[in-house]
């Protein structure tokens, strides 16, 4: 018993076994994230000189790349990619450094990382592609880029299916629709309630340049929204009152008298949507008064 009990008295005064010591991490340096979060800039350049981990994230798990390159300072971000930054790395956001120079319209900035060798095809958390943001800004110059990079012309995000030809439709973003066409985007690709892009046209003042999306993804003359109501696109266009869309719509084959769910017509919700010079439009084009 007496030999059990010193047994016992040696093991609690035995020094710690060191035994997969290696496997437990250290403190993580976040000095030069939180100086890059800061904006201090000269005390980036300072620590990454006297090489400091590049990739270690600031208290809220963002590396020092993401704050400079939201900052917009193109050789702060070179000389850490030089140092070994990783260009492609997400922070709890699922954001990377590619998506914030997107957000940013920086066209120098997006140019370096993809040179860096940043994925074309990442994506966020929520799913949406580089390139659907790039769209989504009407960034012609960081279209073509990324498409250049590698881009899928059709990636889509996975819950509403949409494609960067219907963001950029969507926001009146013709000229960047145009080069998406050309580098083979589908213009008759569907969301998931199954619109096509040229659905997205009439919510903004896109006028005679939807000609490509209208001529090239016109799915059928008189085809309405999937979506509850049940409009077509001369329908948006009429209650919105973009009469050069309108013109475009009737002279590709819309259906004049096309009705939605509720009955109405282009003509009736011209009217009362007070857009008279589109009403008379209609009038003129043989709209039952």
């Amino acid at each position: 018993m007496r030999a059990a009990a010193l047994l016992l008295v040696i093991a609690c005064w035995a020094p710690p076994s060191h035994a997969g010591a290696e496997d437990v991490p250290g403190p993580v340096d976040t000095r030069l994230a939180e100086a890059a979060r800061r904006g201090d800039l000269p005390t980036v350049r300072a620590l990454v000189r006297a090489g400091v981990d590049v990739d270690a994230p600031s208290a809220d798990g963002t590396p020092a790349l993401h704050w400079v390159v939201r900052v917009q300072d193109t050789e702060t971000a070179r000389m850490l990619l030089r140092a070994g930054a990783d260009v492609d790395r997400a922070n709890r956001y699922g954001l990377r450094p590619l998506h914030i120079a997107i957000d940013n319209m920086d066209v120098e900035m997006i140019r370096l990382l993809l040179e860096a060798g940043a994925d074309a095809n990442s994506s966020d958390a929520t799913g949406e592609t580089s390139l659907m943001m790039a769209a989504r800004t009407g960034s012609v110059a960081a279209v073509s880029m990324l498409l250049d990079a590698g881009a899928h012309a059709d990636g889509r995000d996975p819950h509403y299916r949409q494609t960067p030809l219907m963001l950029a439709a969507r926001g009146g973003h013709l000229d960047v629709a145009r080069l998406l066409i050309q580098r083979g985007a589908d213009v008759n690709a569907r969301t998931r309630t199954g619109q096509t892009p040229a659905f997205r046209l009439p919510s903004s003042n896109t006028g005679s340049k939807g000609e490509g999306i209208i001529r090239g993804g016109w799915p059928e003359r008189g085809e309405r929204d999937p979506t509850p109501g049940a409009k077509t696109p001369l329908l948006y266009a009429a209650r919105d009152g973009h009469l050069e869309l309108a013109r475009l719509l009737l002279d590709s084959g819309a259906a004049l008298e096309l009705a939605d769910a509720d009955g109405v017509t282009p003509l009736l919700i011209a009217i009362l949507n007070e857009r008279l010079s589109l009403a008379r439009h209609l009038v003129d084009q043989g709209a039952n008064v």
